[in-house]
């Protein structure tokens, strides 16, 4: 889930049909006299060729927040203490009480695969591109 939108991101096919589907599909007026359950069908409608990556945007939102909260009890960024202490010596500003190599292990374990997937797709745009460029 965290990194599906990098790769629905990556797939032109899947976004010239978001976009061609987008431009075309027939949107609908929100009236006056609308019944607010109308008023709302349409305000979905007209939202839905998007509505996928929104939903797969929200999806990697909830998916790295729990896996923050996961990490965050494998490798907590305070020697002893909790959450309370931790947003304490936020507070006040004690970063020597941090425990810094946890705080590495936390960002690496939480972005590495994001970070290789968009080296990934990097790497295989250049070659694609310089296979073109040399045909």
């Amino acid at each position: 889930m965290e990194v599906l939108p990098i790769i629905l991101k990556h797939d032109p096919s899947f976004i010239k049909e978001v976009v061609s589907h987008s431009d075309g599909h027939t949107k609908y007026q929100e009236k006056e006299g609308d019944d607010p359950v109308l008023a709302n069908l349409k305000r979905y409608y007209n939202k839905f060729p998007i509505l996928a990556l929104k939903q797969a945007k929200n999806m990697m939102l909830f998916a790295y927040t729990a896996d923050l909260l996961i990490c965050i009890t494998v490798y907590p960024p305070v020697t002893s203490g909790g959450l309370d202490k931790l947003m304490f010596i936020l507070m006040t500003g004690q970063w020597q009480l941090l425990n810094y190599t946890n705080l590495i292990f936390l960002a690496v374990t939480l972005f590495i695969i994001e970070f290789m997937l968009r080296l990934l797709f990097f790497v295989g745009q250049i070659t694609y591109y310089m296979k073109k460029a040399h045909q």
